[in-house]
Formats: C-alpha cells, sequence, structure tokens
C-alpha cells in the first residue's frame, strides 16, 4: 500500500486488525484467474468468502469495509447484494470517510 493515508493505517493498525485485499487480477493477488471471471458478480463472491474466513478465523469480530477507487464500487455492490446476510459488517468505509450501514 502507498497512499497518502498510509499513515493513518498504520496508527490504526496499532488497536485493530486490518485485511488488505487486493480482488483477483489486480494489485498482489495471487493466482491464474481467467479474465472472463473478472466481472462484479464474482468480484462480489470473492468478497463474500473472505468476510466468512475472517468471521471464522477470528470469532466473528465487528467488521468494517473500506474501498477505494474501484474497492469502493465493489464494496458498495458487496452491501447491496448482500448485506442482509452481514448485519455484524456494521460500517461501510469509502476513501476514508466513514458512512454507517443502518441495519434493520
Amino acid at each position: 500500500m502507498s497512499t497518502a493515508i498510509e499513515p493513518a493505517f498504520k496508527k490504526l493498525e496499532e488497536d485493530y486488525a486490518f485485511v488488505y485485499y487486493d480482488p483477483r487480477g489486480s494489485g498482489e493477488a495471487q493466482g491464474n484467474a481467467k479474465p472472463e471471471s473478472f466481472t462484479v458478480e464474482q468480484f462480489v463472491k470473492d468478497l463474500e468468502q473472505l468476510v466468512y474466513l475472517v468471521r471464522h478465523k477470528y470469532n466473528n469480530p465487528t467488521l468494517f469495509l473500506m474501498g477505494h477507487s474501484w474497492g469502493g464500487g465493489l464494496g458498495k455492490a458487496f452491501l447491496l447484494e448482500k448485506l442482509q446476510s452481514f448485519e455484524p459488517l456494521s460500517h461501510y468505509l469509502k476513501n476514508a470517510v466513514a458512512v454507517h450501514v443502518i441495519l434493520p
């Protein structure tokens, strides 16, 4: 990660666990994903699996989702499709601006 907000993340990492995620085919993502799998639906499924993994491994922690640029769009797509399944996901951050998600 190399951004202007990196110092803020480093400070937050003193008190919170962070998961940095590069979607398939981007950044430091591993594997050999086929270009035809680069769909919003597949990216949402991938993010859903990551959230399940983090919840399982860390005993269902409170989660915050932050997305920047394309990640902001992916976060919105994920919430629109999966919000009812992820009630403990109580906050969504886009471009480092907090937006509280109101749950039913």
